[in-house]
């Protein structure tokens, strides 16, 4: 999504949306609004609809406003913007696509090809926006950073009562998710051990930074409680977390993220009883 500002002559600027399919009428000329940037002009010109992929614009030659000078720090063609918001959505195309097939089957099991057929791309493609595979299995990673770092957040938010209880609900919902079929344990640990002869692989470096996140927020819940050693505390809760990934996924059996949920529980009431 691109917001596109067209000025038109006796109305001036009209502010609208530019979206894949999307059509840009009448315009004197356009600003293009980007992310942490001012707007800025672009030439409003007549192209073919082919050119642009469902993208077309019919206007007048720019207007020589004052607006126009002011803004034209840098120009623009609609072809180019189209072509910007494509490789975008190809790129995270591929990462979903790897995302599904990797935490399914693993990363030795699924191939490039596997991931570009899932993506509905060519291979050549994919190889266009990732030098290697290794790079795309970073980007795997990276891709499922926030979201599971962010379900963790929310369900402690969500969650009520004491800070142990809430600290063992955590647990509790970890073992909800581990009851579906489909669940396939920790995409980082599982990427981890595929890549245990690769300490410095990108996949390795993207995993470890995440579990670092994962931690330091788990201290600053302990720092905000006032604990005397949130850090030691956040370490230890960790480790429970991580190794009931590793025991559930050997044994299936999700009672023990609930075991060890208590056993969470019972070291954030020793902290908070010191």
């Amino acid at each position: 999504m691109i917001t596109v500002f067209g000025e038109k002559a006796g109305i001036g600027m009209v502010e609208t949306r530019l979206n894949a399919g999307g059509a840009i009428d009448d315009y004197d000329a356009l600003f293009i609004a980007e992310p942490s940037r001012p707007p800025v002009a672009a030439e409003a010109h007549s192209v073919l609809t082919d050119d642009l992929d469902c993208f077309w614009l019919h206007s007048a030659p720019p207007l020589a406003s004052s607006r126009v000078a002011e803004m034209a720090a840098c120009v623009y063609s609609l072809v180019s913007i189209l072509s910007a918001m494509t490789e975008t959505d190809t790129r995270e195309k591929i990462i979903a696509a790897a995302n599904r097939l990797f935490y399914r089957e693993g990363i030795r099991a699924v191939s490039v090809d596997a991931v570009a057929a899932e993506a509905g791309i060519t291979k050549k493609s994919l190889y266009y926006h990732f030098k290697s595979k290794d790079d795309l299995v970073a980007a795997y990673l990276d891709y499922r950073d926030q979201p599971s770092l962010g379900a963790f957040q929310k369900r402690f938010e969500a969650s009520k009562g004491a800070l142990p209880e809430r600290i063992a609900g955590l647990f509790d919902h970890l073992a909800v998710a581990a009851a579906d079929p489909k669940w396939k344990g920790c995409g980082f640990l599982r990427t981890s051990v595929e890549l245990a002869n690769l300490p410095g692989h990108p996949a390795i470096v993207s995993g470890a930074a995440h579990k670092k996140r994962l931690e330091a927020w788990l201290q600053s819940v302990f720092d905000d409680a006032g604990l005397a050693d949130a850090e030691a505390l956040a370490r230890q809760i960790r480790l429970l977390i991580d190794g009931c990934f590793a025991v559930v996924m050997l044994h299936r059996d999700p009672g023990y993220m609930r075991e060890a949920g208590e056993a969470a529980r019972c070291l954030v009431n020793a902290a908070l009883a010191k």
